[in-house]
């Protein structure tokens, strides 16, 4: 059978794969300059910056897709644990490492509270079962509704798409979207880890603000990412390449981002500046952004939304935008839209979910 993957991000490239694999002659098509949807690399004056994606929490999906092509992961990428895991710098000045030394994590749980360890462990305990139950679960499909999203609307006219109207696809509830900086120092900052998550003041009423008032806040919590504290090959010798990343609401809010970016930039370089990175405005030498007009025009998502449909209950399992259309015959879905839903283990699920609807080739 001849397929036509249109969109080269994992849960595309993870589809075509398996159809190649099962015997079919798979075509791919992506509208940018490069394959990777939000998993993007972006190169400039000798720095590279992850797009999107920068951690990996399920790699033997990765290693089954070059099984299935013939190949071995290791013979062209090298995936290495990462200690901490990530580090949590809370606005009053304290810090939280997190990584697998479960005895060190709970030493410094009890210097915060005593009182959470026994908790803590009933959250690993319950964490554990929901991971064991969602793996087994997240490469199964769940029905035959059908969805597009963002494209559908642009492709199939109305009168063809009786099960998933323009109303329905406006009617559910998005994710949130994200503002993020890269950017290349001509310094290295040794005392940041790879993956730093920067809390604001605020936290429930920041959520608040974003995914319900739908309004950009003056303060923010941040991702901060530093690749070159495990691989210096990504930035010249002597420097960092980093992205700082806040979470924004998605496009229904009132936010004009053509006067709002310039300033909402300059406010979270100078928090870095002061909070964590002396003399950082010295430094950058080299300086892009995206923010939710990107995700929308750009990567052709719903709203400007980072992780398309929110995964609430009702849009989750059954209810979420199915792998099979009931629209249109021989046309399936897979990405962060659809289901099981976004992160690289979601979305390359996806892609096989597709992949075993199809078959194989007679």
């Amino acid at each position: 059978m001849k397929i036509v993957v249109i969109g080269s991000g994992f849960g595309g490239l993870a589809a075509a794969i398996r159809l190649r694999a099962q015997g079919h002659d798979v075509t791919v098509l992506e509208q940018r300059d490069q394959a990777g949807g939000r998993a993007y690399v972006y190169r400039q004056d000798g720095f590279t910056f992850d797009g999107g994606p920068t951690i990996i929490t399920a790699p033997w999906l990765i290693d089954d897709l070059f099984t299935l092509a013939g190949k071995k992961t290791a013979d062209y990428v090298r995936i290495v644990p990462i200690d901490p895991f990530y580090r949590i710098r809370f606005d009053d000045g304290s810090v939280f490492t997190y990584n697998g030394d479960r005895k060190a994590l709970l030493e410094q749980i009890r210097a915060f509270n005593p009182a959470d360890e026994a908790g803590y462990l009933r959250f690993l305990k319950q964490s554990e079962a929901v991971f064991d139950a969602g793996m087994d679960l997240i490469d199964k499909p769940f029905g035959r509704l059908g969805a597009m999203l963002k494209v559908l609307p642009d492709l199939i006219k109305p009168r063809f798409r009786r099960k998933f109207t323009d109303k329905k696809v406006d009617g559910l509830d998005y994710s949130m979207s994200l503002f993020v900086i890269y950017f290349g120092t001509d310094r290295k900052y040794d005392d940041i880890a790879h993956h730093e998550i920067l809390m604001g003041p605020r936290y429930k009423d920041l959520l608040t603000d974003i995914f319900d008032r739908k309004t950009l806040s003056k303060d923010f919590s941040l991702y901060l990412h530093r690749p070159t504290a495990t691989d210096p090959s990504l930035a010249p010798p002597g420097c960092d390449s980093w992205y700082v990343l806040s979470p924004v609401p998605h496009l229904d809010g009132p936010t004009d981002w053509a006067k709002a970016a310039q300033p909402y930039r300059d406010a979270i370089m100078k928090y870095l500046e002061e909070r964590y990175m002396p003399e950082l405005s010295k430094h950058i030498v080299t300086e892009m952004r995206i923010d939710p007009i990107h995700f929308r025009d750009t990567l052709s998502s719903e709203k400007g939304a980072a992780f398309s449909v929110q995964p609430t209950l009702f849009q989750s399992a059954w209810f979420r935008p199915h792998n099979r259309s009931e629209d249109i015959p021989n046309l399936y879905f897979a990405g962060a839209g659809t289901h099981p839903g976004a992160g690289l283990p979601g979305v390359i699920s996806s892609g096989k979910i597709v992949a075993e609807l199809i078959g194989d080739a007679a």
